[in-house]
């Protein structure tokens, strides 16, 4: 379906903007279809409001928010949805193994499209510690050491880090929101990662959640973002994924009051990604 999807918005894309293109002239376009095919993909598009239609379904052109999804390539998921992004970018997220002077410890982190072969993560998850070994999904082992990681060298620095880590085949690296405006408030999101849970070997995690707000904390002033949902250690470097799939932030902060003895809200805080502009890679550290 998502070869469909592009073909559709391929071919609406290609019309004017102001310009309403009858369904048989959208069908005959695409001959390797058949309509009852295009017409789900059309009614996919235009629950998400890709797609502008009369009363009648006939005819269509693309909204505002399905050019931009076109131009920005997210036009699929956005299609698709959450499962479909879940799917896609799953397997992208690693659980990441070290090794500390409290003894092993599980963090996360994906493969970034932006930084090729390097796995994004948070800075507090490497700092101090070894890195024993990086797993997928599956819970195999796809990288040992020897590792090289890009780690701010104060601890007041930026919670994000990079290590160094090919890729493996098959695997759809996750993409970064840049845009600083890019969610609201009440935007759904998708929190990826591997927390233990009891009598479990670790998993990948899938969690729902929103944007609660986005606010600058007493320290430097940096934006945090502040997510409505709970979660547990080890998903510290998990990416939080918007539904068009982009990494737009990077788990830094469990359950907010947890480790204050306030009461704990039901929230915790992600490092926005954008903020990957600020890690330097002239000084990497052996892992």
């Amino acid at each position: 379906m998502s070869d469909l999807i592009l073909q559709v918005g391929r071919f609406l894309f290609e019309q004017p903007p102001d310009q309403q293109i009858p369904l048989d002239q959208l069908y005959r376009a695409l001959p390797d279809y058949d309509q009852v095919t295009i017409g789900d993909v059309l009614h996919r598009m235009h629950m998400q409001h890709l797609i502008e239609a009369t009363f009648q379904n006939d005819p269509i052109r693309l909204s505002r928010d399905g050019r931009e999804a076109w131009n920005d390539g997210s036009i699929v998921e956005l299609t698709l949805g959450i499962q479909y992004v879940c799917d896609r970018y799953g397997p992208a997220t690693v659980h990441v193994v070290v090794m500390g002077v409290n003894g092993e410890f599980g963090g996360s982190g994906f493969f970034s499209a932006d930084y090729p072969d390097r796995i994004v993560t948070a800075a507090h998850v490497l700092r101090g510690k070894n890195i024993l070994h990086i797993d997928n999904l599956n819970g195999q082992v796809i990288a040992e050491p020897p590792f090289i990681a890009v780690i701010p060298e104060n601890e007041d620095d930026v919670d994000l880090a990079l290590i160094q880590c090919n890729c493996p085949v098959g695997i759809n690296p996750i993409r970064i929101e840049w845009r600083d405006d890019a969610i609201r408030g009440l935007e759904p999101l998708i929190v990826l990662g591997y927390p233990p849970l009891p009598n479990l070997r670790p998993g990948l995690d899938h969690i729902r959640a929103e944007l609660r707000q986005i606010a600058p904390n007493f320290r430097d002033e940096r934006d945090s973002l502040v997510i409505s949902s709970v979660t547990l250690p080890g998903s510290s470097g998990g990416p939080v994924l918007t539904r068009r799939g982009r990494a737009v932030g990077v788990v830094e902060q469990q359950n907010i009051g947890e480790y204050q003895g306030q009461n704990v809200i039901q929230a915790f805080t992600a490092t926005p990604a954008r903020y990957l502009t600020k890690l330097r890679e002239p000084t990497p550290d052996a892992l």
